[in-house]
């Protein structure tokens, strides 16, 4: 029986470069065909790991496809361990989520994934047809830099200074993210960190959080808690602030900016660096975004540590 032939070929240019970086940054793709009514017909998988020199697509098998018809294409790239395709039989209620519920570390976890989607492609009986599937980043890279902390001789066994970014726990949804209460708790994104020296006064983080949205209830914070040597003491927030803000603040020097122009930049960037400069107070006095001051409140312009 003669059967429609359909390439899947993919693309990720949606980065700030504005090039195709799919055959360098992306290894392995899950694409996942609905009908009409929304049920998945199939499902197709794919390794492109060390073959950068190859055609990247997907010739599908359709013989489990009805002609003529309307089909959507969904594809998830490189799904990290911590995460899990869920309710994969239905568009409708088709969703990637975190994989551990609750209150949960993770360090650089995920470390990427991608996503993208077609709708409504018409497929008949004896056509040959290619179409193309544009991937977007879902996650992101943060790196953090606290200045003018003292030392901490504990960082060994419990870490005296602990950088987190703490954000309600969400899933992918039908390539967009939502709040879901039922998975309960915070997800607390941890950092790896390390002191530059023996006597330094400086720490460095560097994580992996998923996709950061302008508006929405997935709100991401940054927050610094100091923990103190008496262990009767309470341990104290010294920084708490939305990420997203800080990841934006410097394209606020360029000018009022669309809520669309924000989410578009948010997810084209997918890596962000925060250096935060503390008096010997605790307090922030400066702050540096993508190497761009967007606060600085020191008297001597510098860690006061």
């Amino acid at each position: 029986m003669s059967v429609c032939g359909l390439t899947i070929t993919f693309t990720y240019d949606y980065n700030m470069a504005r090039v195709d970086k799919f055959r360098t940054d992306v290894d392995k793709v899950e694409l996942y065909a609905f009908d009409e009514t929304g049920t998945l017909v199939d499902k197709y998988d794919a390794d492109f790991t060390g073959s950068p020199g190859n055609e990247m697509k997907i010739e599908l098998d359709t013989r489990k496809f009805t002609f003529p018809g309307n089909y959507t294409f969904v594809a998830w790239c490189d799904l990290a361990d911590k995460l899990n395709v869920l309710n994969s039989s239905s568009l409708s209620v088709m969703s990637v989520a975190l994989r551990d519920v609750g209150t949960v570390a993770y360090e650089r976890q995920p470390e990427k994934v991608f996503w993208g989607r077609i709708d409504n492609v018409p497929l008949k009986r004896m056509d040959n047809q290619k179409q193309n599937i544009s991937l977007m980043k879902g996650t992101n890279n943060i790196s953090v830099k606290l200045n003018g902390l003292p030392y901490a001789t504990r960082v060994s066994v419990e870490p005296e200074f602990v950088v987190r970014v703490v954000s309600k726990n969400y899933e992918f949804h039908n390539t967009h993210l939502l709040s879901v209460a039922a998975r309960g708790g915070n997800v607390l994104y941890g950092a790896k960190y390390d002191y530059t020296g023996q006597s330094s006064n400086v720490l460095n983080s560097n994580f992996n959080i998923m996709r950061m949205f302008k508006n929405g209830d997935c709100a991401s914070h940054l927050v610094v808690y100091h923990t103190p040597a008496n262990p009767n003491a309470p341990v104290e927030v010294l920084y708490d602030e939305s990420l997203v803000d800080l990841c934006l603040a410097p394209t606020r020097m360029g000018g009022t900016r669309t809520d669309a122009e924000d989410q578009e930049y948010l997810d084209r960037q997918d890596q962000h660096s925060i250096e935060l400069t503390f008096d010997r107070t605790y307090q922030v006095v400066k702050i540096v975004v993508d190497d761009y001051v967007v606060h600085d409140s020191s008297s001597n312009g510098g860690t006061l540590g």
